[in-house]
C-alpha cells in the first residue's frame, strides 16, 4: 500500500466513521518520537486501513500516517493459516520490518515513526507532495496521448534504480517494482522532483554465496503485477532481483509509451503481446504499441532488463551503466508545479521561524506565540484523549487548521490582538495613538478579500496548507472588527466571513482614497 500524496483526498473533519467493524481513527494520533499528528484527510483506502495526510502539532510537518486496523489484520492471518493463498504475498508491516535497511538513501522512504494503541497501527512517513508515478503518468498521457519524453524518464529512472540498487545492497529485493511505488517528492532548494522508492510490502531478504552469486529463494506466491516475470507461474525457487529487473524494464516502457508491453506473462492466459514478447517479435511488437520514436539505447535496456532467462538479466546496480544514460542530465531536472514548490517551500519557512522564535524566547525564559499554540494544541490532545484518538469541535478544528496568509504576521498584536476588544468597546473617540496601523488595517481587508474569492471560486487553491502556529481565530475576527471601525464607521462587519467590505472591490483592491493596494492572496 504505498504512500500518496493529496491528490483525490477526501477531507478528515473529525474522527473517521466506522467502517465495516472499524474502530474511528483520528482526528489526533500520538506517536512513538513525541510528535502529535492531527490527520487532515484521506489520501487512500486500503484493505487493512488507509493512508491520511496529517500535519505534526510539533513539528508543523506534513506527512503521511498509514493507519493499518489490527482487527483486519488478525483476520489475514486466520484466513493464512487455513489456506495459503498464492495471489496475496502482501505483508502489512513491511515498513517496521525493513526500517534498518531502508534508511540512509535520498530515493528510498523512510519510515520516521511507528505507534499502536488498542485498535491500530500508525506509521509516519514524508509526504510526497507529487503523488506517484502513476498519477503523473496518467495526467501526461491524458494531455499528451503518449508517455513523457526520453530525457524526463531517464531522470526518474536512474533516481528509482539508485534507490532499489540501495535495498539489493543490503539484502532486500522489492519484488513489487512499479510506478505507483515510486513517489515524487519536492526538492524545496531546486524546485524540481525527486524519486523515493516506497512500500515494501512484498519484500523478501537474499543472500550471496561464497562465489558472490545470488541464492534463489522459496517461491511463496504470485509476487507483483500482473506483468511479474513468467518464472513465478512454475512456482519454482527463483532469483529475488532478477524480478526487480523485469519489472523495471516494463515499467520504463511503459512510462515511454503509456501503453502495457503486455498484460500478463502466464502462459494459460493466451496474451497476443506476450506471445510475441516471448518468439522474438520485438520489433513488431514495439510498432504495434506506438513504440517507434524510442531510441535504439531505451530499447536495448528495456530488452536487456526483460530477459527470459534470470540469470542473463541486467542487474539493477549497473543500469547507470548503460549507454542509455551516457548523456543523460544531472539527477533532479524535473520541474515540479509551482504550487506544490510553494508549499513545501512555505512549510519549511515556518518551521524555520517558528524554531528561531522558540529559541529567542528560550534565551529570554519568553515563549513564542507559535510556541504556546502548538504546545497548547498538542497538550490539549493529550488532556481529552488519554489516547490515540480524540474529538474536537468544529471551532477549535478551525483555530488548528486555519487559512494560512503570510499578511497575518504583521497585525500589531500588541495593540490589537492581545487587547481582545469588541467592536460594541471601540468607538470613534479613540485617540490616534490606539488606533491601529495602515498595516493592519490593509492585512484585515486581504484576509477577507481572500474569502471573498475563495467563496467564489469553483474549487479552493491547490496549495491550501494550514500552520497551526497562526494567531487564534478569535483575534483575526477582533482585528477586522477594529479596522472595520476605522474604515466604514456604521457598517457591521457580516456574518459570514466571505461577506466582503463594502466599497471594497472584488479583486481585493482598497480604493485610493484608503491606501495602497492589499494583496488577496
Amino acid at each position: 500500500m504505498p504512500v500518496v500524496s493529496v491528490r483525490g483526498a477526501a477531507r478528515v473533519g473529525g474522527p473517521t466513521l466506522p467502517v465495516a467493524g472499524r474502530a474511528a481513527v483520528g482526528p489526533y494520533v500520538k506517536g512513538s518520537t513525541g510528535e502529535v499528528y492531527e490527520l487532515i484527510e484521506q489520501l487512500q483506502s486500503a484493505l487493512f486501513g488507509g493512508v491520511y495526510r496529517a500535519r505534526g502539532l510539533k513539528s508543523g510537518r506534513d506527512y503521511a500516517v498509514k493507519v493499518l486496523h489490527k482487527r483486519e489484520l488478525a483476520k489475514m492471518h486466520r484466513e493464512a493459516r487455513g489456506h495459503r493463498n498464492v495471489e496475496l504475498c502482501e505483508m502489512p508491516l513491511s515498513e517496521v520490518t525493513y526500517a534498518s535497511k531502508m534508511r540512509d538513501n535520498d530515493h528510498v522512504l523512510e519510515l520516521l515513526d511507528h505507534s499502536e494503541d488498542d485498535h491500530c497501527h500508525y506509521l509516519a512517513s514524508p509526504l510526497a507532495r507529487g503523488g506517484d508515478l502513476l498519477e503523473a503518468l496518467k495526467e501526461v498521457s491524458n494531455a499528451t496521448e503518449s508517455g513523457f519524453q526520453e530525457k524526463i524518464v531517464k531522470c526518474v529512472v536512474a533516481e528509482a534504480a539508485q534507490g532499489i540498487a540501495h535495498l539489493h545492497s543490503h539484502g532486500l529485493a522489492l519484488q513489487d517494482v512499479s510506478l505507483e511505488n515510486m513517489l515524487l517528492f519536492v526538492d524545496p532548494e531546486s524546485g524540481n522532483y525527486t524519486v523515493k522508492i516506497c512500500d515494501p510490502g512484498q519484500a523478501t531478504e537474499f543472500t550471496i554465496d561464497k562465489h558472490g552469486r545470488e541464492e534463489p529463494i522459496h517461491f511463496k506466491g504470485l509476487l507483483g503485477k500482473s506483468f511479474r516475470p513468467p518464472e513465478l507461474y512454475s512456482r519454482r525457487d527463483y532469483i529475488a532481483t532478477a524480478v526487480d529487473s523485469w519489472c523495471l524494464g516494463w515499467s520504463i516502457f511503459y512510462l515511454l509509451t503509456a501503453r502495457s508491453l503486455f498484460q500478463t506473462a502466464d502462459p494459460r492466459s493466451g496474451d497476443k503481446d506476450w506471445i510475441a514478447f516471448s518468439t522474438g517479435d520485438v520489433e513488431q511488437l514495439f510498432r504495434r504499441k506506438g513504440a517507434r520514436h524510442l531510441s535504439r539505447q531505451a530499447k536495448d535496456l528495456i530488452l536487456k532488463l526483460m530477459q527470459l532467462d534470470p540469470r542473463q538479466r541486467l542487474s539493477v546496480d549497473r543500469v547507470l551503466d548503460h549507454p542509455w544514460f551516457v548523456d543523460k542530465p544531472s539527477p533532479g531536472r524535473w520541474p515540479a508545479p509551482s504550487h506544490l514548490v510553494i508549499e513545501e517551500r512555505e512549510m519549511l519557512a515556518k518551521i524555520r521561524a517558528r524554531l528561531g522564535t522558540a529559541s529567542r524566547g528560550a534565551s529570554t525564559n519568553a515563549p513564542s506565540d507559535s510556541g504556546t499554540v502548538v504546545e497548547a494544541s498538542a497538550e490539549t490532545v493529550r488532556e481529552r484523549t488519554g489516547s490515540t484518538t480524540s474529538t474536537t469541535t468544529e471551532s477549535q478544528r478551525t483555530s488548528l487548521r486555519g487559512p494560512r496568509l503570510e499578511s497575518i504576521d504583521s497585525v500589531n498584536r500588541t495593540s490589537i490582538g492581545s487587547s481582545r476588544r469588541s467592536a460594541k468597546q471601540v468607538s470613534g473617540a479613540h485617540r490616534m495613538d490606539s488606533r491601529p496601523s495602515m498595516a493592519s488595517v490593509r492585512s484585515a481587508i486581504a484576509l477577507n478579500a481572500y474569502h471573498t474569492r475563495l467563496s467564489r471560486s469553483p474549487s479552493p487553491p491547490p496549495q491550501r496548507v494550514p500552520f497551526s502556529s497562526i494567531p487564534k481565530w478569535t483575534t483575526v475576527v477582533d482585528t477586522m472588527n477594529i479596522a472595520q471601525l476605522y474604515i466604514y464607521p456604521g457598517q457591521p462587519y457580516g456574518a459570514e466571513m466571505a461577506e466582503p467590505y463594502a466599497g471594497a472591490r472584488e479583486d481585493g483592491t482598497v480604493p485610493s482614497g484608503l491606501g495602497e493596494r492589499a494583496e488577496a492572496e
